[in-house]
């Protein structure tokens, strides 16, 4: 039994569950087919032309990135710029889009994590979500927030 879209996705969403992601973001399946059999993955931070090129060249029809590609609802699809172009080529050519973004900065272990370290932020201390501030102070994910001090 091949591998699906959805058993991807699924595996991802086990790690970050989409109820993390923040309100304004669009992660999980941007373009695609939940149902279509996996030939290989590509993993990228941004979905541009050329990760669409490289995924053709190998085979890969699923592209899992950090950045989702559609953040706002598309109006039209007639390659006016390259947001449209990337997803009517994903579209023709079979590719999905997949996208983990705020679920996985905010997932347990997940991207916050090494920039929290880096910051000499204290250990993560559980499942709750920072504050939203502004000013001097900065905030990565689940339960980080550190003031700057100048």
């Amino acid at each position: 039994m091949p591998v699906k879209v959805k058993d991807v996705a699924a595996a991802i969403e086990a790690f970050a569950p989409l109820s993390l992601q923040e309100e304004y973001d669009n992660s999980g399946l941007n373009v695609g087919d939940y149902e279509a059999g996996v030939t290989g993955v590509l993993l990228c931070v941004d979905v541009t032309e050329s990760v669409i090129d490289e995924a053709l060249s190998l085979d890969a029809n699923l592209v899992v990135s950090h950045h989702p590609l559609l953040f706002h609802p598309l109006r039209q699809l007639v390659d006016a710029d390259f947001t449209q172009r990337i997803v009517r080529r994903a579209l023709l050519a079979g590719i999905s889009l997949y996208a983990a973004h705020t679920n996985l900065d905010s997932a347990a272990g997940g991207m916050s994590f090494p920039a929290r370290e880096t910051a000499g932020a204290d250990r993560y201390a559980g499942a709750f979500a920072a504050p939203r501030r502004r000013g001097n102070g900065l905030r990565c994910g689940r339960g980080f927030y550190r003031r700057r001090y100048l």
